[in-house]
């Protein structure tokens, strides 16, 4: 037996308890030998669901099985050892396939799994691309898509992601095998002063088999440790904001990881995680490090409001950032005076760029001072205008012009992503 056969019999081992059915999604196709196999989706669910009709077209198939837990590991096996899979009775053979595991731990992603999963895919070689995809699915009282790609998308159950999207293309002639990791995961982190609180899903309330280990770095120190997970909610003390952190949930028991958690400063793949409160603690990070990409200070708040807008649009078409009024180019703390408030700032910023973009803002008492912090997220829907003008992106700690060339690309990763839904 080789390594990867051993690999394959302990996973099974492992995981194949929590599994009640498997569901085959596949795209056949029509030529003059018959139909062929163009692309297959292979999802192992803790629950039994029912099977969809299928849509049968002329030269083309979507097709649905739902089969018994048993019966998708039987295939599985037949696939590891033969490289070919059986539906209906009929043989398709997958030349490349190898048996390997990538995991995932993204809370996005193109399907609708929100558990940690195990991902397994290869090409499918020796079948041909229809020719011509605009005929392809005209037929009554059938749904009608205008691309291959597109059906794909909507027969797997796939959704719009722009950020993390793979799409439709990256489905064409592969096979895709999923399995959620149902063990444990990560759903939300909360940060404040003195502690990050960890909100977990556990499943089956297993919780004496998990380990919560964490690294997290503040200014030029780094502090780690871990903690058995006893229940939903994990604390950890901290003794200031962390500008990075990394979280993993380990299983004792197999030796898996189960989830993780990456962040790097005002930046992660995982925003939609984590939550955190800002004060005069974490302030001591940005005002050390001075301007840079994801920093902005100004002294006070401007006559004109676009020279700030300019700095909001530009976080939100780059990578997310803060900008801290009271604070002037060389780190000093001066404080904010005026009237300017919180609120002002948060109806300025909705009212002047377009499309709206979500803000966290808050007033901090530093030194005696008011300073005003406001957090700016990289956005989903780019570009981002200063309503009427124009957008600007971050370069190095200016704020820069989009040039059409920037502009450009922005719209091409809209019209990317524009699929039916």
């Amino acid at each position: 037996m080789n390594r990867e056969d051993i690999y394959f019999n302990n996973y099974w081992k492992e995981v194949k308890n929590k599994y009640k059915s498997c569901r085959i999604r596949a795209v056949l196709t029509k030529n003059q030998d018959g139909w062929q196999l163009y692309s297959l989706f292979i999802l192992f669910l803790d629950e039994v669901i029912t099977q969809q009709p299928d849509l049968i077209y002329n030269d083309i198939q979507l097709i649905d099985r739902i089969y018994p837990i048993d019966e998708g590991l039987n295939k599985m096996e037949i696939l590891n050892e033969e490289k070919k899979i059986i539906i209906d009775g009929i043989e398709y053979v997958l030349d490349q396939y190898r048996f390997h595991l990538e995991k995932r731990f993204y809370w996005k992603n193109d399907l609708e799994i929100e558990w940690p999963f195990i991902y397994n895919e290869g090409d499918i070689q020796g079948v041909n691309h229809p020719n011509d995809d605009e005929t392809l699915f005209i037929k009554p009282k059938l749904p009608y898509f205008s691309s291959i790609e597109n059906a794909i998308m909507k027969w797997y159950g796939l959704r719009i992601d722009r950020k993390n999207r793979m799409g439709g293309h990256n489905y064409r002639l592969k096979y895709i095998i999923v399995m959620p990791f149902y063990s444990v995961k990560i759903d939300k982190i909360k940060i404040n002063n003195s502690n990050i609180e960890i909100r977990l899903q556990v499943y089956n309330n297993e919780y004496d088999r998990y380990i919560l280990k964490y690294e997290y770095g503040v200014l030029n120190d780094l502090y780690n440790g871990e903690i058995p997970i006893e229940n939903n909610t994990i604390s950890i003390p901290i003794k200031s904001i962390p500008e990075t952190m990394h979280i993993i949930i380990f299983d004792i028991l197999s030796n898996l990881l189960s989830d993780r958690f990456n962040h790097y400063g005002s930046h992660t793949t995982q925003e939609e995680k984590i939550e955190y409160n800002i004060d005069e603690i974490n302030i001591d990070y940005y005002i050390q490090n001075g301007e840079n990409i994801n920093t902005e200070f100004k002294q006070k708040y401007p006559k004109q409001d676009n020279e700030f807008l300019e700095t909001i649009s530009a976080f939100s078409n780059t990578s997310g950032g803060i900008v801290l009024f009271g604070v002037d180019d060389n780190g000093s703390i001066i404080g904010m005076e005026g009237p300017i408030n919180e609120e002002n700032i948060v109806n300025i910023i909705n009212e002047k760029i377009d499309p709206s973009i979500e803000v966290n803002v808050k007033e901090i008492i530093k030194e005696g001072k008011r300073i005003i912090a406001v957090i700016v997220h990289e956005g989903d829907n780019k570009p981002y205008y200063i309503r009427g003008g124009t957008a600007y992106i971050r370069r190095g700690s200016t704020d820069k012009k989009a040039s059409r060339s920037e502009i450009e690309v922005f719209f091409k990763n809209i019209s990317n992503s524009a699929i039916f839904n």
